[in-house]
Protein backbone atom coordinates (compact mmCIF):
# COMPACT_ATOMS: atom_id res chain seq x y z
CA UNK A 1 0.00 0.00 0.00
CA UNK A 2 1.08 3.24 -0.98
CA UNK A 3 1.29 5.83 1.86
CA UNK A 4 -1.12 8.40 0.34
CA UNK A 5 -3.71 5.70 0.41
CA UNK A 6 -2.91 4.66 3.85
CA UNK A 7 -2.97 8.62 5.29
CA UNK A 8 -6.27 8.75 2.92
CA UNK A 9 -7.95 6.08 5.24
CA UNK A 10 -7.14 7.75 8.76
CA UNK A 11 -9.28 10.08 9.57
CA UNK A 12 -7.25 11.40 12.59
CA UNK A 13 -5.25 14.95 11.52
CA UNK A 14 -3.27 14.45 14.94
CA UNK A 15 -2.74 11.07 13.96
CA UNK A 16 -1.60 11.90 9.86
CA UNK A 17 0.58 14.74 11.41
CA UNK A 18 2.99 12.62 13.95
CA UNK A 19 3.00 9.94 10.95
CA UNK A 20 4.15 12.99 8.25
CA UNK A 21 6.58 13.72 10.64
CA UNK A 22 8.18 10.33 11.28
CA UNK A 23 8.08 9.67 8.07
CA UNK A 24 10.08 13.22 7.67
CA UNK A 25 12.57 12.40 10.17
CA UNK A 26 13.02 8.97 8.42
CA UNK A 27 13.83 10.71 4.79
CA UNK A 28 16.32 13.04 6.37
CA UNK A 29 18.30 10.59 8.11
CA UNK A 30 18.50 8.25 5.13
CA UNK A 31 19.89 11.74 3.12
CA UNK A 32 21.88 12.21 6.25
CA UNK A 33 23.24 8.97 5.91
CA UNK A 34 23.99 9.15 1.73
CA UNK A 35 25.71 12.90 2.65
CA UNK A 36 27.90 10.71 5.47
CA UNK A 37 28.68 8.07 3.26
CA UNK A 38 29.68 10.25 0.44
CA UNK A 39 31.77 12.63 2.68
CA UNK A 40 33.19 9.50 4.59
CA UNK A 41 34.63 8.55 0.86
CA UNK A 42 35.97 12.10 -0.05
CA UNK A 43 37.95 12.66 2.89
CA UNK A 44 39.49 8.69 2.18
CA UNK A 45 40.40 9.68 -1.29
CA UNK A 46 41.88 12.71 0.10
CA UNK A 47 43.80 11.32 2.86
CA UNK A 48 45.09 9.17 0.69
CA UNK A 49 46.23 11.60 -1.33
CA UNK A 50 47.83 13.84 1.21
CA UNK A 51 49.95 10.64 1.84
CA UNK A 52 50.99 10.20 -1.47
CA UNK A 53 51.74 13.90 -1.67
CA UNK A 54 53.79 13.50 1.88
CA UNK A 55 55.69 10.64 0.94
CA UNK A 56 56.76 12.17 -2.60
CA UNK A 57 57.67 14.84 -0.05
CA UNK A 58 59.84 12.96 1.89
CA UNK A 59 61.46 11.14 -0.44
CA UNK A 60 62.39 14.44 -2.48
CA UNK A 61 63.76 15.96 0.87
CA UNK A 62 65.89 12.45 1.09
CA UNK A 63 67.23 12.85 -2.59
CA UNK A 64 68.10 16.72 -1.71
CA UNK A 65 70.05 15.66 1.25
CA UNK A 66 71.92 13.31 0.08
CA UNK A 67 72.59 15.61 -3.36
CA UNK A 68 73.71 18.07 -0.32
CA UNK A 69 75.51 15.22 1.43
CA UNK A 70 77.58 14.53 -1.59
CA UNK A 71 78.04 18.34 -2.24
CA UNK A 72 79.66 18.93 0.72
CA UNK A 73 82.30 15.59 0.31
CA UNK A 74 83.14 17.50 -2.79
CA UNK A 75 83.26 20.99 -1.81
CA UNK A 76 85.72 19.10 1.38
CA UNK A 77 87.64 16.97 -1.38
CA UNK A 78 89.01 20.52 -2.85
CA UNK A 79 90.34 21.77 0.70
CA UNK A 80 93.52 21.42 1.73
CA UNK A 81 94.85 17.61 2.56
CA UNK A 82 96.22 17.95 6.38
CA UNK A 83 98.82 15.20 5.79
CA UNK A 84 100.44 16.66 2.51
CA UNK A 85 103.89 17.57 3.52
CA UNK A 86 105.44 21.02 2.03
CA UNK A 87 109.46 21.24 2.28
CA UNK A 88 109.97 24.18 5.05
CA UNK A 89 105.85 25.23 4.85
CA UNK A 90 103.87 23.69 8.12
CA UNK A 91 100.36 24.73 7.30
CA UNK A 92 97.01 24.39 8.51
CA UNK A 93 92.92 25.33 8.35
CA UNK A 94 89.95 25.59 10.11
CA UNK A 95 86.66 25.40 7.92
CA UNK A 96 82.87 25.54 9.45
CA UNK A 97 80.19 26.49 7.15
CA UNK A 98 77.45 28.05 7.91
CA UNK A 99 74.96 25.47 6.47
CA UNK A 100 75.96 22.26 4.94
CA UNK A 101 77.44 23.87 1.94
CA UNK A 102 78.99 27.37 1.87
CA UNK A 103 81.04 29.97 -0.64
CA UNK A 104 84.55 29.64 1.00
CA UNK A 105 86.90 27.71 -0.43
CA UNK A 106 91.05 27.43 0.00
CA UNK A 107 93.82 25.35 -1.53
CA UNK A 108 97.60 25.10 -1.62
CA UNK A 109 99.25 23.47 -4.71
CA UNK A 110 102.93 23.11 -6.14
CA UNK A 111 103.82 24.86 -9.20
CA UNK A 112 106.79 23.41 -9.76
CA UNK A 113 110.04 22.01 -7.00
CA UNK A 114 110.46 25.69 -5.62
CA UNK A 115 107.36 27.20 -5.51
CA UNK A 116 103.97 27.05 -4.21
CA UNK A 117 100.29 28.85 -5.25
CA UNK A 118 97.69 29.46 -2.73
CA UNK A 119 94.28 31.02 -2.73
CA UNK A 120 91.69 31.40 -0.51
CA UNK A 121 88.14 32.78 -2.06
CA UNK A 122 84.77 33.43 -0.35
CA UNK A 123 81.40 33.76 -2.93
CA UNK A 124 78.95 36.20 -2.02
CA UNK A 125 75.57 34.46 -0.57
CA UNK A 126 76.02 31.15 1.48
CA UNK A 127 74.16 27.54 0.29
CA UNK A 128 74.25 25.60 -2.67
CA UNK A 129 74.08 29.02 -5.18
CA UNK A 130 77.69 29.86 -3.42
CA UNK A 131 79.10 26.71 -3.55
CA UNK A 132 78.67 25.89 -7.31
CA UNK A 133 80.45 29.17 -8.13
CA UNK A 134 83.28 28.51 -5.47
CA UNK A 135 83.78 25.34 -6.91
CA UNK A 136 83.68 26.24 -10.50
CA UNK A 137 86.50 28.84 -9.62
CA UNK A 138 88.68 26.04 -7.74
CA UNK A 139 88.62 24.05 -10.75
CA UNK A 140 89.11 26.68 -13.38
CA UNK A 141 92.17 27.40 -11.07
CA UNK A 142 93.95 24.28 -10.53
CA UNK A 143 94.45 23.64 -14.12
CA UNK A 144 96.37 26.21 -14.30
CA UNK A 145 100.15 27.11 -13.29
CA UNK A 146 99.46 31.19 -12.72
CA UNK A 147 102.74 32.47 -11.25
CA UNK A 148 101.50 35.88 -11.40
CA UNK A 149 99.27 36.53 -9.35
CA UNK A 150 97.67 39.51 -10.83
CA UNK A 151 96.99 37.54 -14.24
CA UNK A 152 94.89 35.36 -12.63
CA UNK A 153 92.79 37.44 -11.12
CA UNK A 154 92.22 39.70 -14.02
CA UNK A 155 91.27 35.89 -15.85
CA UNK A 156 88.71 35.73 -13.06
CA UNK A 157 87.65 39.15 -13.35
CA UNK A 158 86.80 38.28 -17.12
CA UNK A 159 85.70 34.68 -16.37
CA UNK A 160 82.78 35.58 -14.38
CA UNK A 161 81.11 39.02 -14.40
CA UNK A 162 78.42 39.59 -11.84
CA UNK A 163 75.90 39.70 -14.78
CA UNK A 164 76.26 36.32 -15.59
CA UNK A 165 76.18 34.21 -11.70
CA UNK A 166 74.59 36.88 -10.01
CA UNK A 167 77.57 36.48 -7.81
CA UNK A 168 80.16 38.40 -7.10
CA UNK A 169 83.74 37.12 -4.90
CA UNK A 170 86.47 38.21 -2.84
CA UNK A 171 89.96 36.37 -3.55
CA UNK A 172 93.90 36.13 -2.68
CA UNK A 173 96.05 34.75 -4.33
CA UNK A 174 100.03 34.23 -3.88
CA UNK A 175 103.15 32.46 -4.89
CA UNK A 176 105.87 31.90 -2.39
CA UNK A 177 109.45 30.46 -2.65
CA UNK A 178 109.22 27.90 -0.28
CA UNK A 179 113.09 28.21 -0.10
CA UNK A 180 113.53 31.72 -0.51
CA UNK A 181 110.57 33.03 1.49
CA UNK A 182 109.73 34.85 -1.22
CA UNK A 183 106.52 35.76 -1.98
CA UNK A 184 104.18 37.57 -4.52
CA UNK A 185 100.07 38.10 -4.03
CA UNK A 186 97.51 40.40 -4.79
CA UNK A 187 94.80 40.25 -3.22
CA UNK A 188 90.45 41.13 -4.62
CA UNK A 189 88.97 42.95 -2.03
CA UNK A 190 89.81 39.84 0.12
CA UNK A 191 89.99 40.78 4.20
CA UNK A 192 93.89 41.22 4.29
CA UNK A 193 95.93 38.31 5.50
CA UNK A 194 98.05 38.90 8.40
CA UNK A 195 101.67 38.36 8.31
CA UNK A 196 102.74 37.66 11.77
CA UNK A 197 106.72 38.43 12.18
CA UNK A 198 108.98 36.59 14.85
CA UNK A 199 108.83 40.40 16.88
CA UNK A 200 105.21 39.97 17.13
CA UNK A 201 104.91 42.83 14.66
CA UNK A 202 102.36 42.51 12.44
CA UNK A 203 101.93 43.05 8.34
CA UNK A 204 98.74 42.77 6.13
CA UNK A 205 98.53 41.61 2.69
CA UNK A 206 95.99 44.22 1.44
CA UNK A 207 98.13 44.74 -2.12
CA UNK A 208 95.30 44.72 -5.35
CA UNK A 209 91.90 45.68 -6.02
CA UNK A 210 88.16 45.43 -6.16
CA UNK A 211 85.63 41.95 -6.29
CA UNK A 212 86.01 39.95 -8.70
CA UNK A 213 82.95 40.16 -10.71
CA UNK A 214 83.18 43.78 -11.96
CA UNK A 215 84.76 43.63 -15.69
CA UNK A 216 88.08 44.84 -15.38
CA UNK A 217 86.82 48.70 -13.06
CA UNK A 218 90.41 48.81 -11.83
CA UNK A 219 93.43 47.12 -12.67
CA UNK A 220 95.15 44.33 -9.94
CA UNK A 221 98.17 45.52 -8.45
CA UNK A 222 100.54 42.95 -6.71
CA UNK A 223 103.32 43.08 -4.19
CA UNK A 224 105.95 41.14 -2.69
CA UNK A 225 106.73 40.16 0.64
CA UNK A 226 109.46 38.21 1.81
CA UNK A 227 109.23 35.55 4.33
CA UNK A 228 112.26 34.58 7.22
CA UNK A 229 112.15 31.79 9.02
CA UNK A 230 109.68 31.74 12.22
CA UNK A 231 107.01 34.38 10.51
CA UNK A 232 103.49 33.15 10.08
CA UNK A 233 100.66 34.07 7.61
CA UNK A 234 97.17 33.94 8.29
CA UNK A 235 94.67 34.03 5.80
CA UNK A 236 91.03 34.35 6.72
CA UNK A 237 87.37 35.21 5.29
CA UNK A 238 84.90 37.83 6.55
CA UNK A 239 82.90 35.33 8.46
CA UNK A 240 85.39 35.34 11.21
CA UNK A 241 85.63 38.77 12.24
CA UNK A 242 81.54 39.85 11.15
CA UNK A 243 80.61 36.65 13.32
CA UNK A 244 78.00 38.71 15.75
CA UNK A 245 77.16 36.84 19.32
CA UNK A 246 73.46 36.55 20.37
CA UNK A 247 73.74 40.53 21.82
CA UNK A 248 74.67 41.20 18.07
CA UNK A 249 78.07 42.07 18.91
CA UNK A 250 81.16 41.58 16.20
CA UNK A 251 84.31 39.44 16.82
CA UNK A 252 86.22 42.42 15.01
CA UNK A 253 89.23 42.80 13.80
CA UNK A 254 90.81 44.59 16.52
CA UNK A 255 90.03 41.05 18.96
CA UNK A 256 91.07 39.09 16.31
CA UNK A 257 94.86 40.72 15.40
CA UNK A 258 95.05 41.02 18.92
CA UNK A 259 94.29 37.38 19.86
CA UNK A 260 97.61 36.87 16.60
CA UNK A 261 99.86 38.79 18.65
CA UNK A 262 98.45 36.78 22.19
CA UNK A 263 99.65 33.65 20.62
CA UNK A 264 101.88 34.29 18.11
CA UNK A 265 104.49 32.05 20.12
CA UNK A 266 102.69 28.97 19.52
CA UNK A 267 102.67 26.51 16.55
CA UNK A 268 100.24 27.48 13.80
CA UNK A 269 97.81 24.32 14.78
CA UNK A 270 97.51 25.88 18.06
CA UNK A 271 96.76 29.32 16.64
CA UNK A 272 93.91 28.60 14.82
CA UNK A 273 92.48 26.13 17.16
CA UNK A 274 92.72 28.55 19.92
CA UNK A 275 91.69 31.58 18.01
CA UNK A 276 88.75 29.14 16.55
CA UNK A 277 87.47 28.31 19.78
CA UNK A 278 87.72 32.32 21.01
CA UNK A 279 85.22 32.56 18.16
CA UNK A 280 82.68 29.89 19.00
CA UNK A 281 83.00 31.05 22.81
CA UNK A 282 82.31 34.37 21.94
CA UNK A 283 79.10 33.77 19.40
CA UNK A 284 78.12 31.75 22.69
CA UNK A 285 75.86 29.32 20.73
CA UNK A 286 74.83 32.35 18.36
CA UNK A 287 73.77 30.56 14.78
CA UNK A 288 76.99 31.28 12.19
CA UNK A 289 75.99 34.43 9.86
CA UNK A 290 78.39 33.30 7.53
CA UNK A 291 80.87 30.46 6.89
CA UNK A 292 84.04 30.46 8.95
CA UNK A 293 87.73 29.57 7.08
CA UNK A 294 90.87 30.06 8.40
CA UNK A 295 94.58 28.80 6.70
CA UNK A 296 97.94 29.29 8.20
CA UNK A 297 101.43 29.00 7.63
CA UNK A 298 105.04 28.60 9.17
CA UNK A 299 108.00 29.39 7.45
CA UNK A 300 110.56 27.41 8.22
CA UNK A 301 112.99 27.82 5.67
CA UNK A 302 115.41 31.11 5.05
Amino acid sequence: MKIENFLINIKDNKVIKEVLNYLSIIEDNRLNECLLKELILKYAALEKKVSKLNYELLEKERRLDEDLMAAAEIQQSLLPKEIRHIENIKFSFKFKPSERIGGDIFNLFPLDKEHLGVYMLDVSGHGVPAALVSVSVSQMIKPYDFYNPKELLTKLDKEYPIERFDKFFTIIYFVLNIYSGDLIYSNAAHPHPVLIRTNGNLEFLDKGGTVIGMSGIMPFEEETKKLYKGDKLILYTDGVVEYQNKEGKQFGDNRFHDLLKQYKEESIDEILMKIYDEIINFGNEAKLQDDISMLGFEFQGG
